[in-house]
Order: C-alpha cells, then structure tokens, then sequence
C-alpha cells in the first residue's frame, strides 16, 4: 500500500512528529480523552531500572488500562523493549488491559509479530491488538494535524472539520435537545420560564467546561515544551563546558577559578530549576488518576528516581566543573603559601645580616630555623604577618565560597 494517500499525507513529518500527530488524532478519533484517558503516563516496570511511558492511560480499579499508537511500522530494539514490559505489567497486574493500535498495511517485522500473537494467546480479552484501516488513518491524521501549532489546514472532506467547529456542532446539537424538551415541558407542566433558564444554565456550563478544559490543556501543554527545552539546554550547556575543562587539561591551560565558580553555580540554580518542574509535572500528572495519598507519593519517588539514574551522566559533568574549581583553589593556597614563606625567610635573613652575621652564616641559620621562621618574626616585630585568603566550599547541588 505504499505510495497511497495515508502515505503521501506523512511524507514531510519526520517520525517524532508523525507520532504526535497520530497519536493527537486518535485521541479525537477515538474519543480517548472522554473515556477517560490521560495523555503519556509513566509506570515504573517492576525489576527494572526503567519505566514504561504509554501513549494514553487510566487508572480503574486500581490498575492500569493503556493504549499504544503505532502509525507507521513496528520493528526494533525500543518496540520490542516496549512489548516485553507490556508482558511484565500485564503478568503483575499492574495493567489490567493493553490496547495495541497500528495501521493496516504498515510493515511488522517477523519477531514483532510473533510476539503480539503470544501476548494475545497468553492474555486473552486483556491484550488486544486494534488494526486501523487506511481510511480511517487518514481521518486520524487530518484530525491529529489539526492541533499542530500554527497549522492552517484546508478542510477538503467533512471529517476535516477542525476542533473548534467540532465542539461548536456539539454545543449546537445540545441546545436543540435543550430546546425540544423545553417545547414539550410547556405541554404539561408548569413554570416554563424557570425550566427554559435552568437548561440554558446547563448549556452555558457545558460551554464554560470546554473552554476551560482546551485552554488547560493549552498551557500544560506549552509548559512541558518549555521544561522540554530548558532541560535539553542545561544538559548541552554542562556538557559543553565539561569539556571544555577536559580540553584544558589536555594543553594544560589552567581555568579561571573565579568565572568557572560563577558558571558551575548558575548551572547548580538551572538544574534546580528543573528538578522543580519535573516534579510539579508529575504531581499534576498523578493528580488526574484518582490514587491514594500513599501510592501517589510512591509513584512520585519511582518517577525522580528514575529521571536522576537518566541524569546521572548529567550529573557527574557538573560535579567535575566543581571539582576543577576545588582543585585550581588549592594551587591557588598552595602557591601563595610557598610566596609568603619565602618572603618570611628572605625577611629572616635580612634580620640576621643586621645583627653582624655574615651572608653565608645567616643563609645556613635561614635553612636550618625555617620551621621556625615565623616565631622569630613574631618575637622581632611583636606580631606576626597576617595573609588575607578565601575558601570555597563545595558541594554536590552547588558551591557556596567565602571571601575575606
């Protein structure tokens, strides 16, 4: 079926787009969002480091019912991975039922195959695999291309009919519902009038809902994108520059303590940051599927957990930047030490010159008493040399420095 319509639709999406498309439109299509289903819901897979992100979930009875969209092919390492923790959620009971979406004609490769059988054989009535005719991919397409940001669609066919003249249709069609009974109500009972604004009431609220529920899910929407961003940058951003230490080190250039210091807290702040929005997005996440305080709490750990063990590489860069800044301090000391003992043994020396020594004797007694060189100073002038310095002290979520 390759080189039809459903094909030609696609053909200029690269694949993550064309799975938020699909995956938008068979929301509409198959009216997910209205039967109760919340959009990529993370579970964590029993024994293993890793979670398991569904296209579209809910939450009944205490487990699981989920959905996967496939609009193109089904193949590979990650739709194997994906299937095979498919099988431990569905044996644990942890996902009471698993629907399988894909679209007929698209290629399955032989091992992906085989597996959908076993897990319809071995799950009968709670794996189902859903095959959507090429017809009705297209619709699916149309509706989910809809949503795109700043996509002007031309309305061709009458299933083309964007959201916004969809939700308006409905609204229309409740009114005339609204309308009629008000008509028969006049008939055979009394207080029309008060009827007549009881049902628009009615109406109006449905409006209302609609439009709050569209414009909620507008900002959600916006706000993931803009963690999404936020964190890909910090992550370029701690990256590039741990690189740049590893190329210093390699020509030995040594690091400017004191700029380094300033990026590694600003990239410390930036983390945070996310960290904080990672949460916020999962406790709203958790909000919408009806769990115990306890459980909820629970699966909010699983959820850091597991975003920390993907971050961990993240991590070990920018403790490096602040391992670089820890070390270029101590040289820093270290070199200012060996500077203020050989001024206070010149110093010494001089003293002993003064007093009618010979510059060969009071070179062996500087070398020999310089242990000590600071008591003699203190005995000579009453108090002894006083060296301004800083410190630094660093940690794992950032560093906090002191300066004299």
């Amino acid at each position: 079926m390759a080189g039809d319509g459903y094909d030609a639709d696609r053909r200029s999406y690269d694949s993550q787009a064309r799975g938020r498309i699909f995956e938008n439109g068979t929301g509409e299509f198959f009216r997910d969002r209205e039967r109760g289903y919340t959009p990529q819901v993370e579970v964590p897979v029993p024994g293993r480091n890793e979670v398991r992100r569904f296209d579209k979930a809910q939450v009944k009875d205490g487990a699981y019912l989920s959905i996967e969209d496939k609009s193109g092919a089904v193949r590979g390492p990650n739709d194997m991975k994906e299937m095979r923790n498919d099988r431990i959620l569905l044996e644990r009971g942890i996902v009471a039922n698993h629907t399988l979406r894909t679209v007929e004609g698209e290629y399955i490769s032989k091992e992906a195959r085989e597996f959908i059988n076993e897990m319809l054989r071995d799950f009968p009535g709670r794996y189902v695999h859903q095959v959507i005719s090429r017809e009705e991919a297209r619709q699916i397409w149309a509706r989910g291309l809809q949503r795109e940001p700043g996509q002007q669609l031309e309305l061709v066919r009458a299933y083309e009919l964007n959201r916004a003249e969809r939700a308006r249709q409905r609204l229309e069609h409740i009114r005339q519902i609204v309308k009629a009974q008000q008509r028969s109500e006049l008939f055979r009972t009394t207080g029309p009038q008060f009827r007549e604004a009881t049902e628009r009431g009615r109406v109006e609220a449905r409006e209302r809902a609609e439009h709050a529920r569209e414009t909620r899910e507008q900002e959600q929407a916006r706000q993931r994108e803009q963690a999404a961003r936020m964190r890909e940058q910090l992550n370029k951003d701690i990256r590039a520059q741990a690189q740049q230490l590893g190329k210093d080190r390699e020509v030995g250039r040594v690091p400017d303590a004191d700029r380094l210091y300033e990026t590694h807290k600003e990239l410390t702040r930036n983390l945070d940051l996310v960290r904080d929005q990672e949460r916020e997005e999962t406790r709203a996440m958790l909000g919408t599927l009806g769990l115990g305080k306890e459980k909820a709490r629970d699966m909010e750990l699983a959820f850091e957990l597991s975003r920390e063990e993907q971050r961990k590489d993240v991590v070990r860069d920018l403790n490096s930047i602040a391992l670089a800044v820890r070390r270029e301090d101590q040289r820093r000391e270290a070199a200012e030490k060996e500077r203020k003992e050989k001024e206070a043994r010149e110093a010494y020396g001089r003293a002993l010159e003064e007093r009618g020594i010979r510059p060969e004797i009071a070179a062996l007694v500087q070398l020999q008493q310089a242990p000590g060189i600071e008591n003699e100073r203190e005995r000579e002038s009453g108090e002894p040399p006083q060296a301004k310095g800083r410190s630094r002290d660093i940690g794992g979520r950032g560093i906090e420095r002191t300066r004299d």
